[in-house]
């Protein structure tokens, strides 16, 4: 047997003044910045592996493989109009990489380079502005153990 609804809540229903019970907004937890399909630099198309975040302050940060042995990371002003770009030259392959904001609102970059058959894990902290701060090899493995995709998280 069919259940049919009481014709006063029917129709309520097709109303078009009805309120729901509940509204669903979903939004992204940053604006969208209005690109027009160009890159932010033409410097090289060997760009590879970008990382992003949030900073507290509200800037947008940026990290990525350039030219393989080189690390690009960019971040905004707190209004999110202009782009800095800061360049380290790690003199490696670079595997890839991942970056957090640290406790202390510093910026932790992890990655790894492949040279002379090893894998090497390195911690990099610099500030918001990019002025390195420590660079510290944290681990070495032979080449043989497949590795993809470090994660760093601040706890």
């Amino acid at each position: 047997m069919a259940l049919t609804l009481d014709p006063f809540l029917a129709s309520a229903q097709n109303n078009q003044n009805r309120k729901p019970i509940i509204d669903l907004v979903a939004k992204a937890f940053k604006d969208d910045i209005p690109f027009d399909g160009q890159f932010l630099t033409t410097a090289s198309l060997n760009e590879q592996n970008p990382v992003t975040i949030m900073h507290s302050t509200g800037r947008l940060l940026v990290a990525y493989q350039y030219d393989s042995t080189k690390i690009k990371y960019v971040y905004t002003d707190v209004s999110r109009t202009e782009f800095t770009f800061v360049e380290f030259n790690i003199g490696s392959p670079i595997q890839d990489l991942a970056m957090v904001e640290l406790a202390d609102h510093n910026i932790g970059i992890v990655y790894f380079v492949n040279s002379g058959g090893n894998y090497f894990l390195y911690r990099k902290i610099i500030s918001i502005l990019g002025v390195e701060i420590s660079t510290v090899q944290m681990a070495s493995w032979a080449t043989s153990v497949f590795t993809d995709g470090p994660t760093a998280v601040a706890i």
